[in-house]
């Protein structure tokens, strides 16, 4: 039977010169028409594609111009938010100054105000006000006049800005302290409370007991300076000769005053930043609700231009277009901050790449329509070249067939009904049949799997869906059978469709891929009885793979992770932060760096665990990076142990740091009395040689001035033993210490100290005996110095596990939480009980006293420590 593929190639050459025949001359009218259109739709085409990348590229530059607008804004505003808590820290360090003393005078306040106004740009000045009551107003004028003043009287601003005498109200607020004196003298006995703003801020600091903030316009104050930052803060100095005070009234209670300029604090804040055009505007709020213009502060790129491009009024930002927004914290107050860029600074902004690819795309499209209109003129000679090309086409039929005859793959050619027409000598070979022998049978005598209606359905279907590839069986003419890959496509023959398929023998390759399954088996196997955390990630870091234990650990299933970013993967949704951070390290890999860091990791029970994680790219012959392992093992042990460990390390720096200065206080006792007395006495006695012969009398005098020096500093020896250990304490126990430590403090008066002990109470051990001792010591220490409690309560009981101090004062109390780190009293007592296994337990708030428990584990003396019972 004579070939088929030969017949259906010379059909098609046949319709080809059919085609050519009835096609119309080259010059004709509709010829021409069609030339035309073509151009004209290219034309069109090009430009709307032109302008609308033009479009895209300038969108995409406005958006970039706003990010960055957006991010220079937010750096400029933390940098004003920083500057205005550095200035208005020196409130603070203002007000701890006068908590650490009981008096401060004019002259330690001028020494330490001026330290902090040369080291802070923009503080105008910085003062301390006491209250004044309106009994007491005569009597303090007076007296501050007779401290060099004589000029000294309460004053107030009229309506235009003079300094006048204050009038009548019930408290004064007046200016006592002030620095720098020589250019603040205005301010010198002003009344803080005659000013809304400033009397409100007082008041909101005498309730919250912090600093409070308040914009002020003094009348006296040049334009560009006259948005004045005031910043009180309640201060106590214990001044008796300057504030005449009702019975029952804490001394010398006031407010410190920090004035501050404005538009130098934000000029400070800004100049470290270079000039790019983006005008800034403060707001603030209100006392009428709403707000207002505190500061303006233009670019300073409009002195260039100014005429071109004057800054936005404030009134108009409203209506602005691009501006950004943030806000500030001044003490009590938040302020907003509006950002608007210059139109200079969008515009440089833009570059010409939208404008290069617009004109770019116009080229390419003017190019095109005359590469068409040249390619249409030469529609004659391609129409000749197809007749040569048709001579051609016979003679490779033959090449074609041989080619075809020669493949590694079965063809066959057959109809919509399974008959074969045609197969070239694999197809015979692969089967065994020869081909008279195969020409004569059908698809369904070949194919072992064959099913009419599937099979004749993939004969039917509409030419886009082809071509078709499936898998099936054949079967060889001795019976047996081997695994094929079938591509199916169709053939047009003389109206009817044929079926071309191309038939290969895949046994070999089936072969091969169950064996990379039976590996990928037994690799897989190995990592997941593996501890660690393992994985498998394209470079994309797409996961591929993960063992079961990093799945068991979070609890999840390898479908939620497996073709997901490993970044938004589970085991990191805790923290966008880390998710940023991870997909950055991603990016590293795929260039062929090893990563490696501590990370967080969220388990199962929904705890935080800490990992050692890595990353190692994988890389083929050629060097790229073809797959990512991350890897990771819990360390979140390790880490609690070295947290414990530099835990124990801080604590017993501490503990060193308390008993160095224990040693230091008893050092300066024993230099500032002891050795002095001792002193005295020997030079006592070394004149009583010079005195003996010429002058009796005397040198017995000297003699017993001696005598009393020594007896003085055997008297501040026993002193200094007692408070170190008192003897009573070996010798009599830890109730007869406590008793002789009350009686030591109701002799240096203070207030009432009742002791409640049981009846017996039996020694302990010399460390916890002494422990107690101190906790009680630094307890008692602390209520008669700082509580103003008129009664002390402790309390000491054993039991037969525990010995418990409770310790209770009715004072003015204390914040815990706003203890400093530099007051070591009640970490001192925390610190002891933890060293002998015990626990403290501190209450107290402002105005509710003091409340300690501390408890201690009971363990017996040492024997042979010399302990009395």
């Amino acid at each position: 039977m004579e070939s088929v593929f030969p017949q259906v190639n010379v059909m098609v050459s046949h319709k080809n010169q059919r085609g050519r025949a009835t096609s119309q001359p080259l010059g004709s009218i509709g010829h021409r028409w069609r030339r035309l259109w073509l151009g004209v739709a290219v034309a069109i085409a090009g430009v709307t594609l032109s302008l609308l990348v033009f479009w895209q590229l300038s969108a995409r530059e406005r958006h970039l111009a706003e990010m960055r607008f957006q991010y220079n804004s937010e750096r400029r505003i933390e940098a004003i938010q920083r500057e205005v808590s550095e200035r208005l820290g020196v409130v603070d360090e203002l007000a701890a100054f006068f908590s650490g003393s009981q008096l401060v005078t004019r002259t330690e306040f001028e020494t330490f105000s001026k330290s902090l106004i040369q080291k802070h740009k923009g503080v105008q000045s910085l003062g301390w006000a006491p209250r004044v009551r309106d009994t007491q107003r005569r009597s303090f004028e007076q007296a501050v006049r007779d401290r060099g003043f004589p000029k000294f009287e309460i004053t107030e601003q009229d309506e235009g800005g003079r300094f006048v005498a204050a009038g009548k109200r019930d408290n004064y607020y007046p200016v006592l302290f002030v620095e720098d004196f020589r250019e603040n003298q205005t301010l010198f006995g002003f009344d803080l409370g005659s000013n809304t703003s400033c009397r409100q801020a007082i008041q909101e600091s005498t309730t919250t007991g912090r600093s409070a903030a308040t914009i002020c316009e003094p009348l006296d104050y040049i334009e560009n300076e006259r948005n004045q930052l005031y910043v009180v803060k309640s201060a106590k100095n214990e001044d008796e000769n300057l504030a005449i005070h009702p019975a029952g009234q804490l001394a010398g209670h006031g407010f410190i005053l920090g004035t501050f300029t404005v538009g130098a604090i934000i000029e400070t804040a800004l100049d470290l930043f270079s000039q790019i055009g983006i005008d800034m505007y403060i707001f603030a709020p209100s006392e009428t609700g709403g707000e207002k213009v505190v500061y303006t502060r233009p670019s300073p790129l409009h002195a260039l231009d100014m005429a071109k491009e004057p800054a936005l009024p404030p009134t108009e930002l409203a209506s602005s277009g691009l501006h950004h927004s943030g806000e500030i914290e001044v003490a009590n107050h938040r302020c907003r901050v509006v950002c608007v860029p210059m139109e200079s600074y969008l515009s440089r902004q833009q570059t010409w790449g939208p404008t290069a690819a617009l004109l770019s795309g116009l080229v390419i499209t003017a190019l095109l329509v005359g590469y068409l209109t040249l390619l249409t003129g030469r529609a004659a000679r391609v129409e000749q070249l197809v007749a040569e090309r048709t001579r051609a086409l016979h003679e490779s039929e033959q090449r074609f067939r041989r080619l075809i005859d020669n493949a590694g793959d079965a063809f066959f050619l057959h109809d919509t009904n399974g008959k074969i027409l045609d197969l070239n000598k694999r197809a015979c070979e692969t089967l065994g049949y020869s081909r008279e022998e195969l020409l004569s049978m059908t698809v369904r005598d070949i194919d072992k799997g064959y099913v009419p209606d599937t099979d004749q359905s993939r004969w039917k279907r509409r030419l886009e869906e082809y071509p078709v590839t499936f898998e099936g069986v054949h079967r060889r003419k001795d019976g047996t059978t081997f695994p094929v890959e079938i591509r199916l496509s169709p053939l047009e023959y003389m109206g009817q469709r044929l079926m071309l398929g191309l038939a290969r023998d895949v046994t070999e390759r089936n072969r091969l891929q169950q064996t990379l399954r039976d590996d990928e088996q037994k690799l897989l196997a190995i990592l997941n009885q593996t501890f660690q955390f393992i994985g498998l990630l394209t470079p994309s870091g797409i996961v591929m793979e993960v063992n079961k234990t990093a799945l068991a650990f979070s609890g999840i299933s390898v479908e939620s992770v497996r073709g997901k970013p490993f970044w938004e993967t589970p085991w990191w949704a805790h923290s966008t932060e880390l998710q940023e951070e991870l997909r950055l390290a991603i990016r590293k890999a795929a260039q062929g760096d090893f990563i490696r860091m501590e990370v967080t990791h969220l388990a199962a029970n929904g705890d935080l665990h800490w990992v050692d994680f890595s990353l190692k790219p994988v890389q083929n012959d050629a060097g790229e990076v073809v797959f990512l392992i991350p890897e990771g093992r819990d360390i979140t042990d390790r880490k609690r142990q070295d947290e414990a460990l530099h835990k124990e390390q801080r604590l017993l720096r501490e503990m060193l740091d308390m008993h160095e200065r224990d040693r230091k206080l008893v050092a300066y006792e024993i230099h500032d009395g002891l050795a002095q007395q001792l002193t005295g006495a020997l030079y006592k006695f070394q004149s009583i040689d010079r005195l003996r012969d010429r002058d009796p009398d005397g040198a017995q005098e000297m003699f017993n001035e001696a005598i009393r020096m020594l007896r003085e500093a055997m008297g501040e020896t026993r002193r200094l033993i007692s408070g170190l250990r008192p003897p009573i304490l070996d010798e009599s126990g830890i109730v007869a210490a406590v008793n002789y430590l009350i009686s030591e403090h109701q002799e240096r008066g203070g207030p009432e100290i009742e002791f409640v002990h049981p009846l017996e109470f039996s020694r302990l051990a010399p460390p916890l005996e002494s422990t107690v001792f101190r906790v009680v010591q630094e307890c008692l220490t602390n209520a008669c110095r700082y509580s103003q409690s008129e009664k002390v309560r402790v309390e000491l009981r054993q039991t037969n596990e525990q010995v418990h101090v409770e310790f209770q004062d009715w004072g003015i109390g204390f914040d815990p939480t706003q203890v400093g780190s530099g007051q070591c009293g009640l970490q001192g007592i925390r610190e002891r009980a933890r060293l002998m296994g015990g626990i403290a337990t501190v209450q107290s708030a402002p105005r509710q006293g003091v409340h300690i428990i501390v408890e201690f584990p009971l363990f017996p003396p040492i024997e042979g420590d010399g302990t009395k019972n």
